[in-house]
């Protein structure tokens, strides 16, 4: 997938939209550092046509959560959090209910890399203006609980994020939205960024549609930190700026904290803080996440060290046929141009990995719910 040849870029993406029913798609490219494309395709609004534009504004699901993580880091660097103390340090207003596992090992960073024994795996209700802590997540029956011993496995938790926005709530005493508005958005120049559907937002929001091109019911989450997140492929694509070396928003986490968050917990797991995690052949580092609401699919996936970066943003429930297609050709670009010059051996060998890392990256849904 070459950025340089915008057209016939854009007209692979009419043809897959065309096939997959998609009506909205949204595009940003970073190479070498740089960002080199950034358009939207199709329409966001059934009944007035409007054009996908480059601030047009989506839910992005489970990107959620690597937000958070940033805003996590900032905490942490201010000394106000630490990501290995006992999450229980900072719960007042509610608190874990008892089991037979060892609760002090549930921490920070446990909760962000999915390793904390927690339940919850997704939000497929739809709970409009409720208070976080009046959500089913935290009710004493059937709400978030301790289901296996902490930092012995990986489950993924869109619950154990829920109660990460609650520690922030807790320790800044700001709701969760402003906290990050203030803290990431503003500082990050992600001005279409938000967890509230501001009436400065509101009408660039997407319809969201279903398989056969229908407009599907607007939903929306409480639990802002796993799946609430509103923004557009401009401010996404100055998030992936966040990642690279010399640009406007490199230095927002320090050294340290970027290395914390790409690091996996387990060495078997891909996965980090807030991030999926992937090495591909030469010891390149590829950072990912999906993102699914109902009626929205959403990814980013970035190579720091090499400064490339793509992210897609499209309002169907069939955006993940676009996305798997158009991160395949990106990364082969990224990772395979250099495979044909190795040693038969040595090429064979490279390739498996490639295709077991894309495999991961573009077709590996197991564990990820509705919202991911």
């Amino acid at each position: 997938m070459k950025a340089a040849n915008k057209e016939a870029l854009k007209e692979s993406i009419a043809v897959l939209m065309k096939k997959n029913k998609i009506p909205g798609v949204a595009l940003a490219l970073w190479h070498n550092g740089k960002r080199v494309h950034l358009e939207g395709y199709g329409f966001t609004d059934h009944q007035r046509r409007m054009a996908t534009g480059v601030n047009s504004v989506f839910q992005l699901g489970s990107i959620s959560k690597t937000l958070t993580a940033w805003g996590v880091m900032k905490l942490v660097e201010e000394k106000i959090l630490d990501l290995e103390a006992p999450v229980d340090t900072y719960l007042h207003k509610w608190k874990l209910p008892s089991s037979s596992f060892d609760h002090s090992k549930i921490t920070l960073q446990s909760l962000l890399s999915h390793t904390g024994g927690m339940n919850i795996s997704g939000y497929p209700e739809v709970q409009v203006n409720t208070d976080l802590l009046r959500t089913r997540t935290f009710e004493r029956e059937n709400g978030l609980k301790v289901i296996y011993e902490p930092q012995q496995g990986f489950k993924y938790s869109g619950g154990g994020y829920s109660l990460v926005q609650h520690v922030i709530e807790e320790v800044t005493g700001m709701k969760f939205d402003n906290y990050m508005k203030k803290n990431v958005f503003e500082p990050l120049g992600m001005q279409e960024s938000t967890f509230l559907i501001t009436e400065r937002v509101e009408p660039r929001i997407s319809q969201a549609f279903g398989a056969y091109g229908f407009v599907m019911p607007k939903r929306y989450y409480a639990e802002h930190a796993a799946a609430g997140m509103y923004s557009s492929i401009n401010d996404l694509s100055r998030f992936l700026g966040a990642h690279m070396k010399d640009t406007d928003t490199s230095g927002f986490l320090s050294p340290e904290s970027q290395t914390k968050l790409r690091t996996r917990i387990f060495r078997k797991v891909n996965y980090g803080l807030g991030y999926h995690i992937v090495t591909f052949p030469q010891n390149r580092k590829m950072l990912f996440h999906h993102g699914t609401n109902i009626g929205f699919n959403s990814s980013f996936a970035v190579f720091p060290e090499q400064g490339a970066g793509i992210a897609l943003l499209t309002n169907s429930v069939n955006g993940s046929h676009i996305i798997n297609r158009l991160l395949h050709e990106w990364v082969l670009d990224i990772v395979g141009e250099n495979i044909n010059s190795y040693p038969q051996g040595i090429k064979m060998k490279e390739q498996s990995k490639i295709r077991n890392a894309i495999q991961i990256l573009c077709y590996d849904r197991k564990g990820l719910h509705l919202t991911r």
